[in-house]
């Protein structure tokens, strides 16, 4: 499958359910350019929980590879996304959405796994390592207050 000009990719992830300041979630949006950019909440949503977004460029070898390991895990393959599980109260819990070629295929939310764990290490690896960094130091720092 070639990568074409619309390959787009949003990853979720919410850790479990955790007393604060334990628990997190971020959203990462790759692409359809060279573009990426994570959004990240501390706490739990709430209109007093801060969002911190960081915008990054996510360059052609890094969009290939992430490609490639798509096709390699049969992302572009509708049937190999299972449908969730009913029982998925106060796990950690992820979902994945790519568009490539006018289609999009869909990970709903659920626990870790369904979406191939290469995968979602690439998608998160695409943020580079100063941005986690920087996210994990105001994660510490949110929780002091």
């Amino acid at each position: 499958m070639l990568l074409h000009d619309d390959f787009e990719v949003w990853y979720g992830f919410r850790e479990a359910t955790v007393p604060p300041p334990d628990h997190f979630e971020f959203e990462i949006h790759l692409g359809p350019d060279d573009c990426g950019e994570i959004a990240y909440r501390p706490d739990y949503p709430s209109d007093e929980t801060p969002r911190w977004e960081c915008r990054f460029h996510w360059p052609e070898e890094r969009r290939s590879k992430l490609h490639a390991l798509m096709v390699e895990h049969t992302v572009f393959d509708s049937r190999s996304i299972t449908p969730p599980d009913e029982d998925t109260a106060g796990g950690a819990l992820e979902s994945m959405e790519v568009s490539s070629d006018g289609r999009s295929f869909n990970y709903p939310w659920r626990p870790p796994g369904p979406v191939p764990p290469d995968v979602a290490d690439e998608v998160r690896s695409s943020v580079p390592a100063y941005i986690w960094s920087q996210l994990e130091e105001k994660q510490r720092e949110y929780g002091q207050t």
